[in-house]
């Protein structure tokens, strides 16, 4: 599972989140703002990672990626995952099936999770910025669709 959110603070969610991942389930999340979760808590968030992406553009896209039983969902959402979204304000969910658009949304998932130069990494409670491996290229994420935008 990949989420790409700009907040996580709904209680409900994040418990059902510390589920799956006591049930095993990997979930890497991109989560731009306010982040209610503990990363890597063995035996409640231990199969769950969380990075956030500071760069130039403010960021809104809600992308929600599952894989299961061989089968690849891909949805869109107007709403973060904050109480108010969820039980004060009507807000949309739906899934992508066009093959073009979900090449793009998984483009923008993958760009994110390969950024190592604009990227955070939640560890415990605190977050830790990410660099480049020796050896290892330079991946910005906005620059990346910036250079998409004009050619390069």
């Amino acid at each position: 599972m990949i989420v790409k959110i700009n907040s996580l603070i709904d209680k409900e969610l994040i418990m059902k989140l510390h589920d799956a991942s006591r049930a095993g389930v990997k979930i890497e999340m991109i989560i731009r703002g306010i982040c209610g979760m503990t990363a890597g808590v063995k035996g409640l968030t231990e199969n769950i990672s969380i990075r956030s992406i500071i760069g130039r553009f403010l960021e809104h896209p809600r992308i929600i990626y599952f894989y299961h039983g061989g089968k690849k969902r891909l949805f869109i959402s107007t709403a973060d995952w904050m109480e108010r979204n969820m039980h004060s304000r009507v807000e949309q969910l739906f899934e992508i099936t066009d093959s073009n658009a979900k090449d793009f949304m998984m483009t923008i998932l993958s760009s994110n999770l390969k950024d190592n130069t604009k990227a955070w990494v939640l560890e415990g409670e605190i977050y830790r910025k990410l660099k480049p491996e020796a050896g290892e290229a330079h991946h910005n994420t906005q620059e990346f669709f910036i250079g998409k935008q004009i050619g390069h």
